[in-house]
């Protein structure tokens, strides 16, 4: 049984004797349809929870609108049969003082977290994977420190790390994302534009660049084009030029003069890029939903650190399962 978008979120959908099921059975029935728990990582999580899936919004103007009426970032607060979920929707941001940055400090204070779940790197990679405790001792010594690792996944994750708390990628595995986009019709070269243009806000609020015209923007989507090369398997020969040549096909004018380069992929948007976009978020959100689902083991104290637009799109399959969360 699925249920329907309109399947009222508190009280459930009838069973087959006519009663209606209450949250702990929906919850246990959440659980139960996960088919191995975490750290069953090759699994594909998108299959876990199929009883809620369908309460999992695609990220339109209709959907932003049903949100929370406040500004991120916030902090959605879940407590349910001794299970609790807090979800940090944040702004992007690499302020150490800023408020996203509080917001974390205070999640892990006030919860204090068993797993932290964070925007940006695969469930496959296993709890507090190698490869990301590497790039942050690589950067503490002073290596590379990225828009990424200087925003609030690489603060979170060293919080969790000093706490002795595990952490795991909320992502999944880039090449099903893109094999789903595939069976939708949309072609490689889409996509890969697709995720440049989703590197670009990262990269201004890091400083990286101020604008479209800014000179060091040609620098960074070098960087950008060898990290969505990698990003499909096997590997794609991807570059700078390729990205300026679909940005212009796709929008009629140059990358480096584009006065609404931020706003492409904004839900409101008609046109391809915006749909594909649209598309992949719809992905990784499903993917994410079930992961936090297979985290709510008895007294599960669970923290997701995201960005407040996959908070959007989750709510109300998330309040299906743990009712109305208090927001802080």
């Amino acid at each position: 049984m699925i249920l329907s978008p309109s399947s009222p979120a508190l009280i459930g959908a009838p069973d087959p004797r006519g009663k209606p099921l209450a949250r702990r059975t929906l919850l246990q029935a959440a659980l139960a349809g996960l088919a191995a728990p975490i750290p069953a990582f090759a699994q594909d999580l998108s299959q876990a929870a199929p009883l809620f899936l369908e309460l999992v919004d695609p990220y339109t103007e209709e959907t932003r609108a049903r949100g929370p009426r406040r500004a991120a970032p916030f902090t959605a607060r879940f407590r349910h049969l001794g299970r609790r979920l807090d979800f940090v929707a944040a702004r992007h941001d690499v302020a150490p003082e800023g408020e996203t940055f509080r917001a974390i400090r205070a999640a892990f204070t006030r919860l204090e977290p068993r797993v932290v779940i964070l925007e940006g790197f695969p469930t496959a990679w296993g709890y507090s994977p190698q490869r990301m405790r590497d790039l942050l001792a690589a950067a503490e010594a002073g290596g590379p420190l990225d828009s990424y690792l200087r925003g609030e996944p690489g603060y979170a994750m060293r919080l969790a790390l000093s706490g002795g708390v595990r952490f795991i990628g909320g992502e999944p595995a880039s090449h099903d994302v893109d094999q789903g986009l595939y069976a939708m019709g949309y072609a490689r070269e889409d996509i890969a534009g697709v995720k440049m243009l989703q590197w670009l806000p990262q990269g201004r609020v890091a400083g990286e660049f101020d604008a479209a015209a800014d000179p060091r923007l040609a620098d960074y989507l070098d960087r950008a084009a060898a990290r969505v090369a990698a990003d499909f398997q096997p590997q794609i020969p991807y570059s700078r030029a390729a990205y300026e040549a679909w940005h212009e096909r796709q929008f009629g004018r140059s990358v480096h003069a584009d006065p609404e380069l931020f706003q492409r992929l904004d839900p409101s948007r008609a046109g391809r890029a915006a749909e594909i976009s649209r598309a992949m978020t719809l992905l990784r959100d499903r993917h994410l939903y079930a992961l936090i689902i297979a985290t709510l083991v008895p007294a599960a104290r669970t923290l997701v650190v995201y960005g407040s637009a996959h908070y959007i799109t989750l709510r109300r399959a998330l309040e299906a399962v743990l009712g109305r969360p208090r927001y802080v």
